[in-house]
């Protein structure tokens, strides 16, 4: 399907609405979208038609057109958003469906949206491909009906692309045709003959966020290990959202969205899932690994990657560890030598909005959105990791998953639901964490005990224990003053590691220092009790939302309400074009 159109039989079912055109200036509270069910029902139905289109196929754009009785809208979609044109009446002017449909029947296929960047494979093509290869991609994806090449830029070569063979349909789609609509699949190099891992999506083109690519070259400048090897990557041709001109524009203010370029990378590396480990010390041993990269990245780079997730770690096929997905990473400048990193971090973090994978964020940018993302958050990030795994693929007893005394019994599924919480404000904007904090803080008192496995069960009981402190009260005034006398005075040294406040600066001083997680959980590694093979088996849990939810400026909902703050703005990522002659 390459377009579509729906049909209402009432005039009064257009979802959408314009001004007055008596008037030369539109009022600035003016809303564009109709705020009643059924509009928003209607909205959301034929998004849902050009997120099918755009998520199943390869395309830049898609067309289409909104008719409600006699009347009808051209309606343009791309991932920033969707063009509607001003309201016509068909019956009294049909030259305008009739040149549209005209226009679009005879307009080649990249002036209709599709992406002449990915082909159809040829037999020849195709007979090149290894039986087990083709097998592998075939089951990667359940939708798959044929082969399609696809083209992938250089990244140093401007104008040089390489043919990748990948399944198709496509069967990882997102329900909204909004947003960067990252697609992760299987590709056979069809110049280097080998199986690679492909990503396609789209990036905003912001200033102070670098390619995917630059940021690869950066890490493999510094030889940061446990990195993926980079094959090739770059911005697909011209492929851009529209973006809106404020001068032709006549019925909404401009739109606050950001210009999204289509992007692709391939990795020389196709790795298994963290969830789909030999042996519980190895999921370990890849998340030691994974975040031996993360500190890597930091301390040396300046990169912080924001996204530690069950899905941005996989385990090779000799059992290493790799971190990969850098497409929300923040690269900081070199800070000057008279400025300290509490000082540099918090100037750069807060011009990016927070982001991540809301099921392994930390408990402190849940509950608190305006605060500032730092490494110890990502590092909080791999213990939520490591508990998601263990918990769903290994035995464990002893954690209620409630408040000490309301109530004795272990409920696995009860836990799980910390990952998913969310709590409505009442500016309606969405928080979390809390749950998580009573797990940090009520770890002591209820502990799990993971069957057959006690090493894993001090390594967790370690880690939550310090990674409590980042949440416990700051020490008091006069807790300090002790400490400052204790340090001023030499016959009193004795006193200070008893003192309240230097424990509580020897934790903090802990959770920021270099390789101090890494060490933890290779220290933990390297003891004896581990068992062998205890394979995945998934625990049985009530039916809960596993779905990684990503967290992020670009994650839009198909028909969201308006932004309280910003009340003029597109609240569903529709925009106006101008008026029709």
């Amino acid at each position: 399907m390459s377009t579509f159109i729906e049909f209402k039989n009432k005039a009064n079912m257009d979802p959408f609405q314009d001004p007055n055109t008596s008037t030369e200036e539109t009022p600035k509270d003016f809303q564009f979208e109709r705020e009643d069910v059924k509009s928003r029902e209607i909205r959301g139905q034929i998004g849902s038609y050009a997120a099918a289109i755009a998520g199943t196929q390869f395309r830049t754009r898609v067309m289409s057109v909104s008719v409600s009785g006699p009347t009808a809208r051209f309606i343009v979609w791309d991932r920033g958003g969707a063009l509607l044109s001003e309201q016509f009446n068909y019956v009294e002017n049909p030259q305008y469906l009739v040149a549209f449909f005209y226009r679009y029947s005879r307009g080649t296929p990249e002036k209709q949206g599709i992406d002449i960047t990915a082909t159809k494979t040829t037999e020849r093509e195709v007979r090149t491909i290894p039986a087990d290869i083709q097998a592998k991609m075939k089951q990667a994806n359940k939708a798959h009906k044929s082969w399609c090449t696809v083209l992938v830029p250089d990244r140093d070569e401007e104008g040089k692309e390489r043919g990748f063979v990948v399944s198709y349909p496509l069967s990882h789609t997102t329900p909204s045709p909004f947003s960067r609509s990252t697609r992760a699949m299987l590709a056979f190099d069809l110049t280097r003959k080998r199986l690679v891992f492909l990503k396609d999506y789209w990036r905003p083109d912001v200033d102070n966020i670098e390619k995917e690519g630059e940021i690869y070259r950066d890490l493999e400048e510094h030889k940061i290990p446990h990195i993926a090897p980079f094959g090739m990557g770059n911005d697909v041709r011209d492929h851009k959202t529209i973006k809106q001109d404020p001068r032709s524009q006549r019925i909404l203010q401009p739109s606050p969205q950001t210009c999204l370029i289509h992007y692709r990378i391939t990795l020389n590396l196709v790795g298994k899932s963290l969830s789909d480990f030999a042996s519980s010390h190895e999921f370990i041993s890849a998340i030691a690994d994974a975040m031996e990269a993360h500190d890597g990245a930091w301390f040396k780079c300046q990169i912080l990657h924001r996204d530690i997730s069950v899905g941005n770690i996989v385990i090779t096929a000799d059992g290493e560890g790799i971190l990969i997905d850098w497409d929300l990473c923040v690269k900081f400048p070199k800070r000057p030598s008279s400025q300290t990193e509490e000082l540099q971090a918090p100037m750069v973090a807060r011009r990016f909005a927070r982001t991540g994978t809301w099921q392994f964020m930390s408990s402190r940018l849940l509950r608190n959105r305006t605060a500032i993302q730092d490494y110890c958050d990502d590092r909080e990030s791999a213990l939520w990791v490591l508990l998601w795994i263990a918990l769903q693929y290994t035995p464990t007893t002893g954690h209620s998953g409630v408040k000490p005394g309301q109530n004795d019994d272990y409920d696995l599924a009860v836990v799980m639901e910390m990952f998913n919480y969310t709590a409505e404000r009442t500016d309606g904007s969405t928080s979390g964490g809390g749950p998580k904090l009573t797990f940090l803080q009520n770890y002591s008192e209820q502990p799990i005990s993971f069957t057959n496995r006690p090493v894993l069960h001090s390594l967790v009981e370690t880690l939550t224990k310090t990674f409590a402190i980042r949440y416990a009260s700051a020490p008091t005034a006069e807790d300090v003053r002790d400490l400052e006398k204790f340090r001023a005075r030499e016959d009193m040294a004795e006193f200070i590691p008893r003192s309240v406040a230097y424990r509580h600066e020897q934790h903090v001083n802990k959770i920021h220092s270099e390789g101090w997680l890494v060490k933890t959980i290779r220290d933990h590694l390297a003891m004896s009790g581990w068992p062998v093979d205890d394979k995945p088996a998934r625990q049985a849990t009530i039916s809960l939302s596993s779905t990684a939810h990503k967290r992020g400026r670009d994650e839009k909902k198909l028909d969201k309400r308006r932004d309280k703050k910003n009340p003029h703005g597109p609240s569903d990522g529709f925009k106006s074009l101008p008026p029709l002659p």
